[in-house]
């Protein structure tokens, strides 16, 4: 079938790019299949947006590994669209592009919008997994002081909530990047709130990471806005959590029903009530930093947006939601397509694909034995209390690529 011998681009190397790969590869065994990445380096939410503690989560990329070592896909990295090669070059030269960009931005904070004390769960997530953020960027996370606030209560503010609560030796075995683990000052903090509008049988977290949360070395529980009979499993883990809790360590409030409004802003934080809305009642707080978990919002900035004949995956298609096996799924399902589509003849293939791309990129893309060179420089560079140390910085990786090949030419600014 002529079918199978089609140029397949797909933009983001991501679990959901790198999912409808494997499965595009599976399915038309003599495809060429070219992978883009914007940084240096592969695996998009699995390296920077897992949390950095749960390696295990993270074990996904030895299969995708296996995928990119067999040779039948391709890895392009340090390649983003819009700089060295536009989507029109793309759509021109491949039979089949695939959109599966999936960072995307926290949602902004209404209440206190742009303000010093406020940080995005997504991007605090990312700086503790060695995201090759600006100096700058870096820096202005800031320490967080001894109260802290985290606005949400889903998974991803289990997630923060838990960072920032571990002691060091709990952080044993993780690839936690540890400048900014100590520029946050952690371990100083001494109170958290956990701030969630919904009732607590209608909170979005996994049960698993509430008990994780709160079996943690130094944490103290109490539970606010939530029934005394609530015969909810949450509430039922909650209460006994709160009933053999000490008053050393750090304590950690969840408060459940609750609408945070804003009383004031100063210099060293900001204060908010917080209204229980089934009783309502009010208590005021005060709080060096806000962490929010509120969702995020797609990234607009992006040069390869909205497209004609361009399938897209993952959170691409769907919105920034969803986990890494949601993404599998949505992956399955656009390979489907994709397949069904070249069978139908709504697809003729033909175009060149990789082979003329490569005068575009040449001194540029990071090659995936370049990878390996920056996987292995960061493997050899962990210590007993960290399974890695990833690299931190573009030019960083690009020099540690530079030991397999030419030397690439940074593509991605992140002042």
């Amino acid at each position: 079938m002529m079918y199978r011998t089609c140029t397949v681009a797909i933009i983001g190397s991501g679990p959901a790019g790198c999912f409808t790969a494997q499965f595009l590869a599976k399915a038309l065994p003599a495809a060429e299949i070219t992978v883009f990445e914007a940084l240096p380096v592969p695996y998009g939410l699995v390296r920077f947006g897992i949390a950095a503690d749960h390696q295990g989560n993270k074990g996904v990329i030895n299969q995708f590994e296996r995928m990119f070592s067999q040779g039948r896909v391709r890895f392009l990295g340090n390649t983003r669209i819009g700089d060295a090669v536009l989507l029109q070059d793309i759509r021109r030269n491949f039979d089949v592009v695939v959109k599966a960009t999936g960072l995307s931005e926290d949602k902004p904070f209404a209440l206190l919008s742009g303000s010093r004390h406020v940080v995005g769960a997504g991007r605090l997530l990312r700086a503790l997994n060695s995201y090759p953020f600006s100096r700058g960027e870096r820096a202005s996370l800031g320490p967080f002081g001894k109260h802290i606030a985290v606005i949400g209560n889903g998974n991803v503010a289990m997630d923060a909530a838990r960072l920032l609560a571990k002691t060091a030796a709990e952080l044993v075995g993780s690839d936690i990047h540890d400048p900014t683990f100590h520029s946050v000052g952690a371990s100083r903090i001494g109170a958290i709130d956990v701030i969630g509008r919904s009732e607590i049988g209608r909170a979005k977290f996994d049960l698993s990471m509430l008990k994780e949360l709160i079996a943690l070395e130094r944490v103290s529980v109490g539970m606010h806005g939530v029934a005394d009979d609530d015969p909810c499993e949450a509430a039922q883990i909650l209460r006994a959590a709160a009933a053999r809790s000490s008053t050393n360590g750090l304590q950690l409030d969840f408060h459940f029903n609750t609408e945070p409004l804003l009383v004031d802003e100063r210099a060293d934080g900001a204060s908010l009530r917080l209204i229980d809305k089934a009783r309502q009642t009010s208590c005021e707080r005060s709080y060096t930093k806000v962490v929010t978990a509120i969702g995020f919002e797609e990234d607009r900035t992006t040069a390869c947006g909205d497209a004609d004949g361009v399938y897209k995956v993952g959170w691409a298609r769907r919105g920034p939601t969803g986990t890494v096996a949601e993404n599998r799924k949505d992956a399955r399902l656009v390979a489907d397509q994709i397949i069904a589509d070249l069978q139908a003849g709504a697809i003729q293939p033909g175009k060149p694909g990789h082979a003329v791309m490569e005068p575009l990129l040449a001194g540029r893309a990071v090659s995936f034995a370049q990878w390996q060179a920056i996987d292995r420089h960061e493997r050899e560079a962990g210590t007993g209390e960290r399974c890695r140390v990833k690299i931190d910085n573009i030019q960083h990786m690009l020099d540690v690529a530079a030991a397999v090949g030419a030397q690439p030419v940074p593509q991605v600014a992140l002042a």
